[in-house]
């Protein structure tokens, strides 16, 4: 009904209004005047007072379309229903309550500067500004922790906690209020709570943003605006600057943030490097008790006097030498394959240690030293224990040939003899 009504005071050619919307106006009339003026009347959006048609009062009913052409002097009163008309923008200020409470689809028309809300085009910067205002304002309403509208009374009250761990709570109250300063200022730029309002619904982690913004809101009027009563206008006011405190705070958490996920990373992967160099350690404890086992087959080949029984336990020794060797080196492989999944675990860290902070990074490369100085001390012990393996074996050989030399030597002799004589 909003738009008849627009329709039929653009018809009049925009006159002055007068108190309480008051029309005194005369005008050629036309087919879409007359059609306007069923229109109007029909929906009682405007109380005709005086119609004068060529110096003559007439009802509307009266006129027809032989009538058109002539002069009409309309003399009526806009309605102050439904219809959001208003004289102008201090009118709209006063009168229209849902504008402070962030109802952004409420359609109204501001008679002196020919402003329809619901047409889509370049509006003056006062427009643009209360546009703004009204959208922050419902962005707010989403954001605050709770907002309430006292009965009685246009105020819509929001409120914010303090969402800090270890702090004492404490809250702050915002009580959105329109005002002509307020629209006379330069359009803000509300696209980052905006942003925030829109990623809601698809962003399962847009909840930090929130959080810091509520902080944020706190922070700014608490410290800047504490003595200030209309604290939704200092925030209105000084926009820019609260959105350079929240950008800040909102930078401050994410480093935070991501110096701790980093800094839980380095430990993880210290961890699991540690971890895998302990469980190849915990691998060869009990296998390289079979050493000095082995070596103690030695006392059993000094005490057996029979020749084939100490060859066979020779064999034996140097079985188990052979399989302990063949451990360590299955160890040692293992160990290989630990340290280049370490190195490429440790190789992506370093490259974005870059953008870490100063003491992230020496610990990144104090744990990169001390797991290369582990890796190095353990590869030296599985080299040392792959080469002792075969100590046993050369032990008991070395043995039997001290154990048997005179039958050694005599053998030597008759198989030197048996050559010679064949070769004569």
């Amino acid at each position: 009904m909003l738009a008849h009504l627009v329709m039929f005071y653009r018809s009049l050619g925009n006159p002055s209004i007068k108190d309480d919307l008051w029309l005194d106006t005369s005008v050629v009339l036309n087919d879409e005047l007359y059609q306007q003026l069923k229109q109007v009347e029909k929906h009682r959006l405007v109380s005709f007072d005086e119609l004068v048609l060529d110096g003559q009062e007439k009802t509307l009913d009266e006129i027809s379309a032989t009538d058109y052409g002539k002069e009409l002097h309309v003399t009526c009163r806009i309605s102050t229903g439904d219809c959001k008309f208003y004289s102008d923008i201090k009118d709209l200020l006063k009168r229209n309550s849902s504008l402070s409470k962030g109802d952004v689809n409420v359609a109204f028309y501001v008679a002196e500067d020919d402003y329809y809300s619901a047409e889509q085009k370049q509006h003056l910067s006062k427009y643009q500004q209360l546009n703004a205002i009204v959208l922050l304002i419902h962005e707010l309403k989403d954001l605050a922790h709770y907002h309430d509208s006292k009965i009685g009374q246009d105020a819509l009250n929001l409120v914010f906690v303090r969402e800090a761990e270890g702090t004492s709570s404490k809250s702050l109250q915002l009580t959105p209020r329109l005002s002509s300063n307020l629209v006379e200022v330069p359009p803000i730029d509300i696209s980052v709570i905006v942003e925030i309002g829109q990623q809601s619904a698809i962003n399962p982690h847009i909840g930090r943003e929130k959080s810091v913004f509520r902080s944020t809101v706190i922070e700014f009027l608490t410290n800047s605006a504490g003595n200030v009563q209309d604290k939704f206008a200092y925030l209105v006011l000084h926009w820019a600057e609260f959105i350079t405190l929240f950008k800040k705070n909102f930078d401050t958490y994410i480093s935070g943030f991501a110096f701790h996920k980093a800094r839980k990373e380095v430990a993880d992967a210290e961890v699991a490097a540690a971890d895998q160099l302990a469980k190849v350690l915990n691998d060869i404890s009990g296998k390289i008790l079979g050493i000095p086992i082995s070596l103690g087959s030695l006392l059993l080949i000094v005490k057996t006097e029979n020749v084939f029984e100490q060859l066979v336990l020779v064999l034996a020794t140097l079985l188990a030498s052979w399989l302990l060797a063949e451990l360590m080196h299955n160890q040692q492989l293992q160990l290989a394959r630990i340290k280049d999944a370490r190195s490429i675990l440790f190789d992506e860290i370093n490259i974005r240690a870059v953008d870490y902070p100063e003491p992230l990074r020496k610990k990144i490369e104090s744990t990169t030293e001390c797991l290369d100085q582990n890796e190095k001390k353990v590869t030296r012990l599985l080299l040392c224990l792959r080469l002792f393996s075969w100590l046993p074996a050369v032990a008991a050989a070395l043995l039997l040939i001290h154990l048997n030399v005179s039958s050694l030597m005599l053998s030597i002799e008759v198989l030197d003899n048996y050559f010679s004589g064949l070769l004569r």
